[in-house]
């Protein structure tokens, strides 16, 4: 079974929607966003994704795979440098 967590840069994302849409987004509009994108929102500003082909790298802070095979569980950490976003 494989699990993707995201911490989301919100404020990033938020931006982004309203240059598209060309109306502010509200903290439910963007909640309403990323739950209609299969993301679950879990602890603090993690959300659990089925994929993250919906928001673009800079929006990204770290994504944590968590994958079980055959009873061992690997996971892959993966930290933006923040410096470069």
């Amino acid at each position: 079974m494989r699990r993707i967590w995201v911490n989301i840069d919100l404020q990033k994302l938020s931006l982004r929607l309203w240059q598209s849409r060309g109306e502010p987004m509200t903290v439910w509009d963007l909640r309403q966003w990323l739950a209609e994108a299969d993301c679950v929102h879990e602890r603090g500003a993690w959300y659990a994704c089925a994929t993250t082909d919906h928001l673009q790298a800079d929006e990204i802070v770290e994504v944590l795979v968590r994958e079980t095979i055959e009873g061992i569980t690997f996971i892959n950490r993966q930290r933006r440098d923040r410096q470069r976003l």
